[in-house]
């Protein structure tokens, strides 16, 4: 800061305006300048210096020599420890870094830098800089880290031993969460992981651990979470998750399911299981062709001495296991630290579905870190490709997965039906639940007569269309069975092809005993030989089964129901 005599040049400025008519010892002018009689005698003018003396370098410093310090005091810890491997290699690691330190602190620019008055948290050079942002940032994760705490670590280091398997475990959970958390958004928080009583990760094995989040995919909610160490304990049945056997417990388990299940009631939701396996094994062995050539066989018994690199063979079998006994569970999948050599001839990633689809399967992925820590873990592309169309596959409504899920559903929402002996019916091409019957009362001997005689079983066309206690149902049944004042009282008949529409002429021209409607539904008929069926399926039989399905309805009105009412 300079003061100036207003007689020197000056540059102008809004500010120097407020400076001419500020107060403040002031001389006369003549003749008036800008309208003023009086000037200040000096005004203050800033002079811009080039300095390094900045905060942006002060706090590079002072993260420098922070970490010199931390260096030091490592050393002089393992000084004072006995002399072993370890604390040798320790030190020398220490000794070197504090050196680097001393060294970069010793430079020119450095001596001319003042100390830190405050920490600038909200700098702009420090958050955007190249290289101020990259020290900035390295300072942040080094102050957290060095609160952070993670006890399930200390069994896992405990005696000097690397538990290489659980840190595995733990490693490829959170590769996981990144890559589902790509899907989901902001919705995703894996800092859940964290516990509430400080910096703490809350990972352990044998606790449960789950992050949840929304993905939206193909105009569909769904409803992501990622568990770690679920136990999915056995579950008596008609329970909708769970397992149907034993206690199962794998690594990391997904759910994807509906946001709002009130809303998207046709989509069941699905569990995908990840198991982390640190041992790997030959893709021969894990996957051999079909082939009844000896020699070939030969070869791949050859290979698979010198081939490695692949998911183990039991480690795939035991992905059944959870796929199989977890209800709704519709994958599940090795994770292994291994090369990714599951490829067909063509190059391209192999998959093991059951069926057509990419779900339900099984599979193998290999996931290991990456071999320069700035670069994405190997493996996670194909991951996240996986998830990718497993998200096109759940989201779609067209999937034959989907309808599978939603019939295996429905058939098991209900309880098991009464432990009742039922004799085989040949003539059935569905089950017996999926098989409609058109239940009718014929009072007319004579139509009864004739409906045998001409196999024909006309439906007045306005009772079709006008009575409101008529089924439709009962136009597209599988079969009808008849019962009236007849002898036998009951008979059975298989449903031919669609309705025909006959006039009520036409009927009267085949000798139809009861022609009252213009227009008729008529099903042709062909006869059911009796057997074990007619000994069940008596008119009083019949008439109660009526009462319980359709209670009300007048007996005239022929009702639709399944051969599973009326014979259990």
């Amino acid at each position: 800061m300079e003061l100036r005599p207003p007689g020197r040049g000056l540059k102008p400025s809004s500010r120097l305006g407020q400076l001419l008519s500020g107060p403040g010892r002031r001389v006369d002018v003549a003749p008036l300048f800008m309208g003023l009689h009086s000037m200040p005698q000096f005004i203050p003018v800033s002079r811009t210096e080039v300095t390094v003396d900045n905060t942006p370098n002060r706090f590079v410093r002072f993260a420098l020599t922070a970490w010199r310090d931390v260096a030091m005091q490592t050393a002089d810890i393992l000084r004072r420890e006995a002399p072993s491997a370890p604390v040798r290699r320790g030190l020398g690691e220490a000794e070197s870094l504090q050196g680097e330190l001393d060294a970069l602190l010793s430079e020119e620019l450095f001596r001319e830098v003042g100390t830190l008055q405050h920490f600038p948290a909200d700098n702009q050079v420090l958050q955007k800089r190249e290289g101020y942002r990259d020290i900035f940032r390295a300072y942040i994760q080094f102050e957290v880290a060095a609160k952070l705490t993670w006890h399930a670590l200390e069994d896992s280091y405990r005696a000097g031993q690397r538990n290489v398997a659980t840190l595995y475990e733990y490693w490829v959970f959170i590769q996981l969460a990144k890559v589902v958390a790509e899907f989901c958004g902001g919705t995703f928080d894996i800092g859940s992981i964290l516990e509430r009583d400080g910096l703490n990760i809350g990972l352990r094995q044998g606790r449960e651990t789950v992050i949840r989040g929304i993905a939206s995919h193909l105009g569909r909610q769904l409803q992501m979470e990622l568990t770690f160490n679920r136990t999915f304990f056995r579950a008596p049945p008609g329970t909708p998750e769970g397992s149907w056997t034993l206690q199962l417990r794998p690594d990391c388990s997904l759910r994807i399911g509906p946001e709002n299940e009130g809303v998207d009631r046709g989509f069941v939701p699905v569990w995908l299981h990840f198991d982390a396996k640190y041992r790997i094994d030959s893709i021969e062995a894990v996957f051999r062709p079909d082939s009844t050539d000896e020699t070939e066989i030969l070869n791949h018994q050859e290979s698979e001495t010198q081939s490695t690199g692949a998911a183990r063979k039991d480690d795939v079998l035991k992905m059944h296991a959870y796929r199989d006994a977890i209800k709704r569970s519709a994958g599940a999948y090795v994770l292994y630290p291994g090369e990714d050599v599951h490829r067909d001839v063509k190059g391209e990633k192999e998959r093991w579905p059951e069926y057509h689809e990419i779900l339900p399967g099984v599979g193998a992925f290999a996931l290991r870190p990456a071999r320069v820590e700035s670069e994405q873990a190997e493996g996670v592309a194909s991951l996240r490709t996986f998830i990718r169309d497993v998200l096109d596959h759940v989201a779609s409504q067209i999937t034959r997965h989907e309808r599978g899920r939603y019939w295996m559903n429905r058939v098991h929402e209900d309880n098991a039906p009464p432990k009742k002996r039922m004799s085989w019916a040949p003539f059935l091409a569905r089950p017996p639940a999926d098989t409609w019957v058109a239940v009718a009362y014929v009072a007319n001997p004579d139509e009864f007569i004739w409906i045998h005689a001409h196999r024909l079983f006309p439906i007045p066309v306005d009772r079709a269309i006008q009575d409101p206690e008529f089924d439709p149902r009962v136009l597209t049944a599988d079969l009808v069975l008849g019962y009236g004042p007849v002898a036998p009282p009951v008979s059975l008949c298989r449903v031919l092809g669609e309705p025909e529409l006959l006039t009520g002429s036409q009927l009267s021209e085949l000798g139809y005993p009861s022609s009252e409607s213009q227009f008729y539904y008529c099903l042709r008929l062909e006869p059911v030989a009796p057997t074990a069926w007619s000994e069940q399926l008596s008119v009083g039989e019949i008439m109660r089964v009526r009462e319980r399905v359709r209670s009300g309805v007048n007996s005239t009105i022929p009702i639709a129901v399944t051969w599973f009412d009326l014979v259990v």
